[in-house]
């Protein structure tokens, strides 16, 4: 099986999507009672827009393709901050490379699609949000904001592949962007006047992330090289290694989870309180002087040793609920330093039970990653989407309610180590997982890529349902193989199918995906 991502074509991705809905009434593996309509928009301006709702997957597998920011915007994300991209589009990730079985880890840092390839998948999940807006009457507009993600240092953003990317997203037009259009009016499922009106003006932000000990003037000029030659609203991702090495070690050990090894190195090099506090002020003033956003994202994730013995490599970075106590103390204290005149975006340790306390405190966005990793997947999206009904959004940081909140996280059983052993699989041994009979559907959850997905026919008792892996969406990250309830590894062991003739291998897969991709009688298994 190969490990690399072979992103579909718009007509195929289209063709899926709609295909699906006829047959099963789900996109994506998404039933359509497990979307998410906002009963009333939030109005939030952020980047000159204004936001539905301020929540949404965070840079990582969830916002890498098409298809998985169309999933998440289905169950209610309407901020997506974009995977982040680099000049160098030719990494070999070691693989796995994601362990979320409790806290998360992950050795994956960088998109793993060339630089077209991922300009690409944005401009194709762009135009089709717009037109599942319109056909299935999402928002009376879309009032939706990509964040682009780059890195990592100035150089590599100034050259040529990254400037290219940028403008592409400040500019779809002249690209790929007409050709697509005009597939949709081939279709005929909308008013051409909806596909004209779609805006080419894709993104109008930007997540900076830089490489741990990267200096403030680095950070300085990378910024204002946005600011002034792009025309880029910009928020600067953080370290969780401000907060010290004493002070993230004492979060860690009141949290229960003494046993992350930090190496003090990591610590040494990287950007200092002191030095980000004066550079900030520097920033927002600037920012102000150009009509443009400053922000901070927090907090990006924190890099620990490796002592699982899963993934590979001497170094891993840490996120999830272990993550949070340390980003909303982290969030405290800068917001406290800058006296609360600062824009916050947040992701480290947010999930659905936290995101409507830190809203409250005025911070927003507020995005997710490891939380989309474990039994639920993109429906923990919907689940967080109806849990901030009715919260409000202070205009200005709430310094009393951050407070508060950094406080009772180092308190907080839900962020502490579960001490519980974790639920024992259903089967002590391992087994296939292609039988109907072991149609859990748990990998289709936790796969970020939707490579499992569940297919289906016919209703009540006479529904037929199939799980099948389709090859080209995956990248072995692992997720599928740690949550699967029979110790099985679905992306091996599940019927396997291809979009691909040239990816075709028939001792792997099965033939006959499409013609008609959500009949589950099309696919034949006369070879397995």
């Amino acid at each position: 099986m190969s490990d690399k991502l072979n992103p579909l074509s718009f007509e195929q991705l289209t063709s899926w999507i709609f295909s699906e809905y006829k047959y099963s009434k789900s996109i994506i593996s998404i039933p359509e009672e497990k979307w998410h309509r906002y009963p009333q928009s939030f109005e939030l301006k952020l980047s000159n827009k204004i936001l539905e709702a301020p929540i949404g997957p965070a840079a990582g597998p969830h916002t890498q393709m098409a298809q998985n920011i169309i999933s998440a915007y289905l169950t209610g994300s309407r901020f997506f901050e974009l995977k982040t991209v680099q000049i160098i589009d030719d990494l070999n990730i070691a693989r796995p490379c994601i362990d979320a079985a409790d806290e998360g880890y992950n050795v994956e840092w960088s998109q793993e699609l060339k630089l077209q390839q991922s300009y690409d998948e944005y401009l194709k999940a762009w135009i089709l949000i717009h037109v599942l807006n319109e056909v299935f009457h999402f928002a009376p507009r879309t009032d939706i904001i990509f964040n682009m993600s780059v890195g990592y240092d100035l150089k590599g953003i100034m050259g040529e592949p990254v400037n290219n990317f940028i403008d592409g997203l400040l500019n779809a037009a002249n690209r790929q962007f007409s050709t697509y259009k005009d597939y949709i009016r081939k279709l005929k499922i909308i008013d051409e006047n909806i596909i004209d009106s779609i805006p080419a003006d894709i993104s109008n932000s930007v997540t900076l992330s830089t490489m741990h000990g990267c200096p403030p003037e680095e950070i300085e000029s990378i910024v204002k090289y946005l600011i002034t030659e792009k025309g880029l609203h910009t928020y600067v991702k953080l370290n969780p290694t401000l907060l010290s090495y004493s002070t993230v070690r004492e979060i860690l050990n009141t949290t229960g989870y003494n046993y992350i090894e930090l190496s003090r190195e990591n610590f040494g090099h990287d950007l200092k309180m002191s030095d980000a506090v004066k550079m900030l002020k520097y920033l927002k003033h600037f920012a102000e002087e150009h009509n443009k956003e400053f922000g901070i994202k927090l907090s990006n994730t924190l890099p620990v040793r490796n002592n699982k013995g899963i993934l590979k490599g001497e170094q891993m970075y840490l996120s999830g609920q272990a993550l949070f106590p340390l980003t909303i103390n982290l969030a405290a204290v800068i917001a406290a330093e800058l006296n609360g005149d600062i824009r916050i975006s947040f992701s480290g340790g947010a999930s659905v039970y936290n995101t409507s306390q830190i809203l409250s405190t005025g911070i927003s966005p507020v995005t997710f990653v490891t939380d989309l990793l474990k039994p639920g997947g993109y429906l923990r999206i919907k689940q967080t989407a109806e849990s901030i009904s009715g919260v409000e959004v202070p205009a200005r940081l709430r310094l009393d309610l951050l407070k508060t909140l950094a406080q009772r996280s180092l308190s907080d059983n839900h962020y502490h180590k579960n001490k519980k052993k974790l639920s024992s699989p259903k089967s002590s041994t391992k087994r296939k997982c292609m039988q109907t009979d072991v149609l859990c559907s748990r990998c289709v959850e936790v796969c970020p890529n939707r490579a499992n997905v569940l297919l289906r026919s016919g209703e009540g008792a006479n529904e037929k349902q199939l799980i099948v892996h389709i090859h080209d969406l995956c990248n072995e990250c692992g997720n599928c193989e740690t949550f699967c309830p029979v110790l099985a590894i679905p992306h091996k062991d599940k019927y396997s199918i291809s979009f691909s003739e040239d990816l075709f291998d028939p001792d792997l897969f099965i033939r006959d995906y499409p013609p008609d991709p959500l009949n589950p009688h099309s696919i034949r298994k006369e070879h397995l």
